[in-house]
Parts: structure tokens; C-alpha cells; sequence
């Protein structure tokens, strides 16, 4: 199954709107919020989005979970988490994501010399559960209990242009190592040096420019399944 990569951006501010009165696993489990998931499944705009989160609008089963969750197997914990990122995909709006594998360009960025750690930030984001810890201070207690089950990161504006600004730095040497990484990646997987070669030109692309999509107000929420 290819891996997908997806990429959001939504303003802060309102990520805390959308989450605003919520304080315990209870009130995100209650009527009210259930209402509002509920509608947010019958929007076609959050579809696709909805789909990366391995929350299709169109399986019953998982809505089942979301909607009337029980206390057995993580239930209450994985309808919870469900909740807060259904709200969230409302003020969201598509920022793109890498069309290549992002191992590849993971590969790419460690040849250059990159440390993984910040491979990884550019690539996933922090967790997104750094998002609601930091921000809905009201809802820490129930994040906790649920953040395992959140998907995908999140990068605000400034650590994304510091995460550009290093990948516009390292441009032309990125490029001029391509030949050398599609050819062992090539060897790797028997899809051929031009095939990866086109691949990680995409994915360098892709990746700047979703970094570029978050200007000075705008985070990015990345999901990668």
C-alpha cells in the first residue's frame, strides 16, 4: 500500500475556537460535540481529509466507534481523539503533502547531513498532541488520556519558515545529489535510477512547498498513514 502524505494549514487562533468550552474527556464524548461530528461527516469539503485520518465518511464501523463509544479496548480514549481531530479539520484548509515517498527524501536529507531529528520535523511535524497541550491549556487532562491515539504533527509558522529557509540553503547541493541517491535507491528497490531520480525531485518540490504554505500566522497539521 503506497504511503500517504497530506498536509493541512489552519490558523491557531481558531483551532482554539473550534475547540472552545471543551475541558474533559466527557464533555468532548457529549451530546452537543457528537452533533457537531456528526455534521462535519456529512461535509464533502472535509472528505478527503476525513479519509487521511482513516476516518471515512462512508464506514459506518468507525462512526459507530465515534458516536456511541464504549469503555472496552481504548474506546472511550480512541472516540475522543477522533473528536478533537474532526474538529479541528474545520477550520483547515489543503496545504498539499509529498506526492514521492517520503522515505526518499528522508534519504535525500540525511545524505545532505541533515540530523534526523530534524528529517523528521520537516517531514511529520512535532506530535499533534504538543498542539492542544500548548494551546487549549482546558483540555491538557484529556489529551493526555487520548494522545495516542491522534494523528499526524504539526509545525507552526515560525519553525516551518526555519525548516524552508534550510531546505532553500541546501537547494542546489540537494539537487546536485540526486544522481547519486536514485542510483542506490534504484539498486534498492529495482524501480530504476530515472524513476527515483524524477521521484525526489518531486518530493524536494513538494516538500518546499509545503513548508511555503505556512506564512507568518498559518501551522501546518501533516498526516502521514
Amino acid at each position: 500500500m503506497a504511503v500517504i502524505h497530506k498536509c493541512w494549514r489552519f490558523l491557531p487562533d481558531d483551532g482554539v475556537r473550534a475547540l472552545g468550552g471543551l475541558n474533559s474527556l466527557d464533555h468532548i464524548l457529549s451530546p452537543a460535540v457528537s452533533d457537531r461530528v456528526a455534521a462535519i461527516r456529512q461535509d464533502p469539503a472535509r472528505r478527503e481529509q476525513l479519509e487521511a485520518l482513516r476516518l471515512d465518511a462512508q464506514d459506518d464501523e468507525v462512526w459507530a466507534m465515534i458516536s456511541t463509544p464504549n469503555s472496552a479496548d481504548f474506546g472511550l480514549e480512541r472516540a475522543g481523539a477522533a473528536r478533537l481531530m474532526l474538529l479541528l479539520t474545520e477550520v483547515c484548509s489543503p496545504a498539499g503533502g509529498l506526492r514521492a515517498p517520503p522515505s526518499f527524501v528522508e534519504d535525500l536529507l540525511r545524505d545532505q547531513g541533515w540530523p534526523q531529528e530534524r528529517i523528521e520535523l520537516a517531514l511529520l511535524g512535532s506530535r499533534l498532541y504538543s498542539f492542544f497541550d500548548q494551546h487549549v491549556l482546558d483540555l491538557r487532562e484529556a489529551v493526555k488520556q487520548c494522545q495516542s491515539w491522534l494523528a499526524g504533527g504539526w509545525l507552526p509558522a515560525e519553525q516551518a519558515a526555519e525548516l524552508r529557509g534550510e531546505i532553500e540553503r541546501d537547494w542546489g547541493e540537494l539537487h546536485a545529489r540526486v544522481d547519486e541517491a536514485a542510483a542506490r535507491q534504484g539498486q534498492a528497490t529495482g524501480l530504476g535510477r530515472a524513476w527515483h531520480e524524477g521521484q525526489l525531485r518531486l518530493g524536494l518540490a513538494d516538500l518546499h512547498s509545503m513548508l511555503s504554505q505556512a506564512d507568518r500566522r498559518h501551522a501546518l497539521w501533516i498526516v502521514q498513514d
